[in-house]
């Protein structure tokens, strides 16, 4: 097995999932920083919603990684 970069890696910030990435890891620094005021945060959610917010939000990073977007000037597809 081959790595190699993808060939519009400099273009990556854009990428909607990059973002996503971005947030989650945002979180997760918060919660290991502000455990308590994490967990607080977490508790104004409905229970529906907090039980499911780490699968969705990797569910949704992937979605988004799969999906290609073909606006003009975002996947290079002029």
């Amino acid at each position: 097995m081959k790595i190699t970069v993808i060939e519009d890696w400099r273009q990556a910030w854009r990428w909607s999932s990059v973002h996503l990435a971005a947030g989650y890891g945002m979180l997760q620094s918060w919660a290991a920083i502000d455990p308590d005021g994490y967990r607080l945060a977490l508790a104004m959610l409905p229970d529906p919603v907090r039980r499911y917010c780490g699968i969705g939000l990797a569910l949704l990073a992937i979605a988004t990684r799969v999906t290609e977007v073909t606006a003009k000037g975002v996947t290079g597809d002029e």
